[in-house]
């Protein structure tokens, strides 16, 4: 399967900034304009996953990747990313592809198939109006010696917030990749009665939207150095009104982004900036 979508030619692409502008706004107008088709496929996937796309939240990620500088032209090369499948990093990944020029090859496990083909295909229509076809190529659950024998394809290769897939990657010698966090969550909560349901609605949202959220409050005082040294989440995050607890996790946690009683997942919108 992954031989066919390699098989295809995409021409080596470049946005000048006023391109670019008017590439996303017309990215903008095509998901309004088609988002009836992302809802039909949002109610199919929806039969097996929880979660709702709206239209506001892609478009908010649009926006945010109108303000951003272009990158240095490189060569056009593929780029491989096994993720969580979360239609609003699939927007993001997308971007950054065509921020970098480069092809790219999204496999999302499975997760919401329906609406990340719907988008994928809304930008590829987009970007054929430019002589651009196959840039973005959906290889859904691609077996992983077939990765592995068309490995040298690649120029680079993501795991994005998949500590399973990685292990597989490794178990199956694939050497080029590299594994990174950018939504995953390490959390601790303290036991205060308050925070039950506060608690409840942060698994909720994770588990509807397919984020890594991994608790470490059951090693109590012990878990700020735990994080800071085996963690492997993007962000921390902290929901405790205990001054002292709230202070050894800021003169523990130096690597990672840390958040104390907030929400999480109020900034999903923002500019990822990956290094393709």
């Amino acid at each position: 399967m992954l031989e066919k979508y390699l098989d295809n030619k995409t021409i080596n692409y470049k946005f000048s900034y006023i391109e670019y502008i008017k590439l996303i706004e017309n990215i903008k107008k095509d998901i309004l304009n088609n988002f009836a088709i992302i809802k039909k496929a949002n109610d199919i996937d929806i039969r097996y996953y929880e979660l709702v796309i709206n239209k506001e939240s892609l478009i908010d990620i649009l926006n945010n990747y109108k303000n951003i500088e272009l990158k240095e032209k490189t060569k056009l090369e593929n780029v491989y990313i096994i993720y969580n499948g979360n239609p609003k990093l699939t927007l993001k990944l997308c971007l950054e592809a065509i921020l970098n020029g480069k092809r790219l090859f999204l496999d999302c496990r499975d997760f919401m198939l329906g609406v990340n083909t719907a988008l994928v295909k809304i930008i590829n229509d987009r970007l054929s109006n430019y002589g651009i076809y196959n840039a973005i190529n959906i290889v859904n659950l691609t077996p992983f010696e077939e990765l592995k024998k068309n490995e040298d394809s690649f120029g680079k290769i993501f795991c994005i917030d998949s500590e399973n897939e990685g292990m597989e990657l490794i178990r199956y010698k694939i050497t080029k990749f590299e594994e990174i966090y950018i939504e995953s969550i390490a959390i601790y909560i303290s036991e205060e009665e308050e925070f039950d349901v506060l608690a409840e609605k942060l698994f909720e949202y994770s588990e509807a939207n397919n984020i890594e959220l991994q608790s470490y409050s059951e090693f109590g005082d012990e878990s700020a150095e735990i994080i800071a040294k085996y963690a492997t989440e993007a962000k921390v995050v902290l929901i405790s009104n205990n001054i002292n607890t709230q202070e050894l996790y800021k003169n523990t946690i130096k690597d990672k982004e840390l958040i104390i009683n907030k929400n999480p997942f109020n900034n999903m919108g923002e500019v990822l900036n990956l290094k393709m």
